[in-house]
């Protein structure tokens, strides 16, 4: 694992997540964030670049359909946020109509970010934070 990359987002845990936007014709995926610390607000942007793939799963399965009110929660908490290179997120989806169709469709997450109670897997090339690209993927 790039050390400097985990360092970095560990940094992260437990941020204020302000917005997030999805940019399927450019491939992109961006979390606005607030970081408080010492008293003081900053504002951090975390982008996932080259995005091949994404998957949300809110809540458990329980839970799924309880949505927040929007008028009394106004963000979102970013628990953990990991860069995973040894561990295997492996996902496909498999349809009983079409299992040709489907097969194509699999994805290798490379970063696992948790938020609150959901968890949202990202297959990325790059990652930026503020100034600072990383690799997270070569091909």
């Amino acid at each position: 694992m790039n050390k400097g990359i985990q360092d970095q987002l560990n940094n992260l845990w437990g941020t204020v997540i302000t917005d997030v936007q999805v940019d399927l014709l450019n491939d992109n995926l961006t979390i606005q964030l607030e970081i408080h610390e010492d008293g003081r607000i900053n504002f951090q942007t975390l982008k996932f670049i080259d995005v091949a793939a994404f998957y949300y799963v809110k809540d458990n399965l329980e839970n799924r359909f309880n949505f927040y009110d929007r008028e009394k929660v106004y963000y979102l908490e970013l628990t953990t946020i990991d860069h995973v290179e040894n561990k295997k997120y492996d996902f496909q989806i498999k349809s009983t109509s079409d299992k040709e169709w489907s097969a194509q469709y699999n994805t290798d997450a490379n970063i696992v970010i948790e938020i609150w109670e959901s968890v949202l897997f990202i297959e990325a090339r790059r990652i930026q934070l503020g100034d600072q690209v990383f690799e997270l993927k070569k091909i």
